[in-house]
């Protein structure tokens, strides 16, 4: 199939490089089109290219002159949004909808001609909350779309993700309860869970030297800083890493290298409902995760087969000392759980079960 992917790819840390490359090894021609952050810039994805030219930017003038327009725009920007609030408080909005202002406009016009002009076979829609979702209609004329959401229930009311599921072909949620809630407002979604890049986090034969304890990576809230100073004062140490810790955040090779070294990973749930991709980078490197319970947790895995989860600190005590001194049993789960993910859950198996959706469903 021929697809547009519309999504970031100013970082190499970004989960929609993986994505992509998991659509472009199912033999699809895909075209990367860069909306969150580079937004007057669309990419081929193919051999001529590969995953760090397409993150690069050189220093050169021409960058740097962009860089000076980017400054102008966002300037102009900042007064369009004042007069904007002053046009949603006189409750006149509609007359003056917010895709016909510059910043939404120019893209979602570029956004329109790109696949009026090259006849794509799917348009797939991801981290687009600042795309205005009235275009969606006007796209579908001309290819069917997907709109994959990986975030919980608050992000998703938040950035009013229901109105893009609700005008996509197909959309997907990584958190069942969202899935649901997009099927209540009329989209046609599924419950599809985040994947992993293989080629980064996988087991690294012979003897690795665990040498920490615990570890956890992720930013700091209230809630896990809770977590962690009530493990501190029961005598565990607990390396973190992230936004608000003392470390800074792992991405890529050093996340899967920290995750390598670790006899335990931690996992803390947002709202007891899902989880996102940190439980399959985990369990893909072959450390063994110790996870809060959340419903698709379960729905997922088989509890002491392929990991094991917590519903309270209690519990989690009693598991971290269990755990620690049984490394015969953590190390067998963390095995069965590391082959477990890399058959089903990297992210050519995510991407095959939305292609199947695709090809094989009458819209």
């Amino acid at each position: 199939m021929k697809i547009l992917y519309v999504g970031a790819f100013d970082k190499s840390s970004s989960a929609d490089f993986s994505r992509s490359l998991g659509l472009l090894k199912l033999h699809n021609k895909i075209t990367c089109f860069d909306f969150r952050y580079k937004r007057n810039s669309s990419y081929s994805l193919f051999k001529s290219h590969n995953i760090k030219n397409l993150n690069g930017v050189t220093q050169n003038s021409l960058n740097k002159a962009r860089n000076i327009i980017r400054n102008i725009i966002i300037k102009i920007n900042s007064k369009i949004n004042n007069i904007k609030k002053r046009i949603t408080y006189f409750k006149i909005k509609r007359i003056f909808p917010e895709y016909l202002l510059p910043k939404n406009w120019l893209i979602g016009r570029q956004l329109i001609n790109e696949v009026k002009n090259n006849k794509y076979d799917l348009v797939f829609f991801a981290k687009i909350n600042s795309l205005n979702y009235r275009i969606i209609p006007k796209i579908n004329r001309y290819a069917k779309t997907w709109y994959y959401f990986m975030d919980p229930t608050q992000t998703a009311i938040k950035i009013s993700a229901d109105k893009y599921a609700s005008r996509t072909t197909f959309s997907n949620a990584t958190f069942s309860d969202i899935s649901d809630y997009f099927n209540k407002n009329g989209a046609n979604s599924y419950f599809i869970t985040e994947g992993f890049d293989e080629k980064l986090f996988y087991p690294k034969s012979g003897n690795i030297d665990k040498r920490i304890d615990i570890v956890f990576a992720g930013s700091k809230s209230p809630k896990r800083e809770k977590y962690i100073e009530f493990l501190t004062k029961n005598g565990f140490s607990v390396e973190c890493y992230g936004f608000g810790w003392s470390f800074k955040p792992l991405y890529l090779d050093e996340l899967a290298e920290k995750y390598r070294q670790s006899k335990i990973i931690l996992n803390f749930s947002r709202d007891r409902k899902g989880f996102s991709d940190r439980v399959f980078l985990s369990m893909g490197s072959g450390s063994f995760l110790l996870s809060e319970y959340c419903n698709d947790i379960e729905k997922c895995f088989e509890k002491k087969k392929h990991l094991d989860w917590f519903f309270n600190r209690k519990e989690l005590l009693i598991l971290l000392k269990y755990y620690l001194e049984n490394p015969v049993i953590r190390e067998k789960i963390a095995k069965e759980g590391s082959e477990y993910v890399h058959n089903n859950f990297t992210w050519v198996n995510i991407m095959k079960k939305i292609m199947i959706i695709v090809k094989t469903t009458n819209i």
